[in-house]
């Protein structure tokens, strides 16, 4: 399907870190997956915290790029901050991770440079 479609982005995506083969052709193309922690320990997708480290370690050991996202702050109860504590503290991803995520998260934007209103 990846290589039908052709995606830049892929929302959430966690389930990748359970497939060698899916995890190297999202490296290969180089898509980056949008992953919100707290939204997958509240849906359960991610059973506990223990769960959040493996698939965020898996990702980074595999090369798999990744953003950190909220999935709604308002129904979340969560912002960007609390994210990045909450992966430091469980130790899914160090410091230097973290600011390359975000990084990341900026040059995958839907927004560039060319189409932000000045003024």
């Amino acid at each position: 399907m990846i290589e039908h479609l052709r995606p830049d982005r892929i929302g959430h995506g966690i389930l990748a870190a359970q497939e060698p083969e899916l995890m190297t052709a999202l490296r290969d193309a180089q898509i980056t997956l949008e992953i919100c922690p707290t939204s997958n320990l509240l849906t359960k997708a991610l059973a506990d915290e223990n769960a959040v480290r493996e698939t965020f370690r898996t990702f980074v050991e595999n090369g798999v790029r990744f953003t950190i996202a909220t999935d709604g702050p308002e129904m979340m109860h969560t912002h960007l901050r609390d994210e990045f504590e909450l992966l430091l503290r469980i130790g899914a991803l160090d410091r230097g991770e973290l600011e390359e995520a975000n990084a990341r998260g900026h040059d995958v934007s839907f927004l560039s440079s060319t189409r932000i209103p000045s003024g």
